[in-house]
């Protein structure tokens, strides 16, 4: 008990930065997620119109009227 005496107090304000971080990256978490299934989303329709684009025997103007790739806008609220 006497060690714990001679100890000089640590800073509160260090523990309460620490703490607003944690909470901010925990806040981030399930929006980062989101971003990344959007993201496997996306890739994964364009490997679809790709497949499709390879396995057709359509011309150009064709091909090009067949693009569409949709991206799914993500709006952040505070």
């Amino acid at each position: 008990m006497d060690y714990v005496t001679t100890l000089s107090p640590h800073r509160v304000k260090d523990t309460v930065s620490i703490n607003d971080v944690r909470r901010r990256i925990l806040d981030l978490t399930k929006p980062l997620a989101e971003i990344a299934k959007q993201i496997d989303v996306t890739i994964l329709n364009i490997e679809q119109q790709q497949d499709e684009i390879e396995d057709t025997e359509a011309s150009a103007q064709d091909i090009r009227k067949m693009i569409n790739i949709q991206v799914k806008i993500l709006c952040c609220g505070e």
